[in-house]
């Protein structure tokens, strides 16, 4: 978790300067009948939707374990942020 917390910080660019409450938004689609419905999908997540990949970095992050081990590798997210999970409808774009 802990390397996979600081990876996804670090090509971010997110090391330093957090704000008080961090989202973490993946995206999907919804459609109906349609034969390219996983090309409207996110392609890093392999054709499915992203939320579920926000969701659990959010949980990561809120991991004070996590964040302790962080702070040994010069990344100190305060007490006070908080990280959300969100997902964007690329058809209605709604999140």
């Amino acid at each position: 978790k802990c390397t996979y917390a600081e990876n996804a910080l670090r090509m971010m660019g997110l090391t330093h300067n957090f704000a008080p409450l961090i989202v973490f938004c993946g995206h999907g689609s919804s459609t109906e009948n349609n034969a390219y419905a996983t090309a409207l999908d996110c392609g890093a997540c392999g054709g499915r939707h992203g939320g579920s990949n926000a969701k659990i970095l959010a949980d990561i992050m809120n991991c004070s374990k996590v964040r302790m081990q962080l702070a040994r590798n010069g990344i100190k997210i305060p007490e006070t942020t908080k990280f959300l999970a969100a997902q964007h409808n690329t058809t209605t774009d709604e999140v």
